[in-house]
């Protein structure tokens, strides 16, 4: 204000300071009056702030903080929750719902490799990884339902022992003794109508 004015050119009738006679004040109360300066915090209202409004650049760094470093675990948690995707496009709300093959997953590497069908490598599903039942070891093998049982030797016995090989002592079926081969039965043995017992050339068959 220039010190040549005189206090009653700053008043009005009614004893108010005229704001027209004072330096550097807008005609307006409204924000939008300004040209200059900066506007206190406290005058901007809560939520008035729009992404329009915000740098290009701090809008980029927004849409690329995938960690969502520099906010709050309760803000992270809540764009993680945010599944009605509001403050995104329509359109990219509809190709995050479309993404059902999720065509951007990793690719996978090792015994698993693939990005959409993933593939089991050759050889990757080992012993560790098979739900069968009992023991593997040298001396069991993998039956086909699926638990591990011992290879018999076809003698038995109590506890251990293995020195009884038992037979039934009825044939219901066809059967034929290879060729160079030798069989032997503890009788007495019962063979049904109309089945046979062929020994081939070289071959011996004695019941005990």
């Amino acid at each position: 204000m220039s010190r040549s004015r005189k206090l009653a050119d700053l008043l009005d009738a009614n004893g108010d300071v005229k704001s027209a006679n004072l330096d550097n004040v807008p005609s307006s109360t409204n924000a939008s009056a300004l040209t200059s300066g900066t506007l206190p915090i406290a005058r901007i209202a809560d939520d008035a702030v729009t992404a329009d409004k915000l740098a290009n650049s701090i809008n980029t760094e927004i849409a690329a903080n995938t960690a969502k470093t520099g906010i709050t675990t309760s803000q992270a948690n809540a764009i993680t929750a945010n599944t009605a995707k509001t403050g995104i496009t329509t359109s990219q709300a509809n190709a995050i719902t479309a993404n059902t093959a999720k065509v951007t997953n990793a690719t996978h590497t090792g015994d698993v490799t693939g990005a959409t069908a993933l593939t089991i490598a050759a050889g990757a599903v080992d012993i560790a990884m098979m739900s069968a039942t009992g023991t593997a070891s040298s001396t069991t093998y993998l039956r086909g339902d699926n638990a591990w049982s011992t290879v018999s030797s076809g003698a038995t016995g109590g506890g251990t022992d293995q020195v009884f090989v038992e037979n039934s002592q009825t044939i219901t079926t066809d059967y034929t003794i290879p060729s160079g081969k030798s069989a032997s039965c503890t009788g007495p043995i019962t063979m049904n109508s109309g089945v046979d017992i062929t020994l081939s050339a070289g071959s011996r068959w004695v019941i005990l």
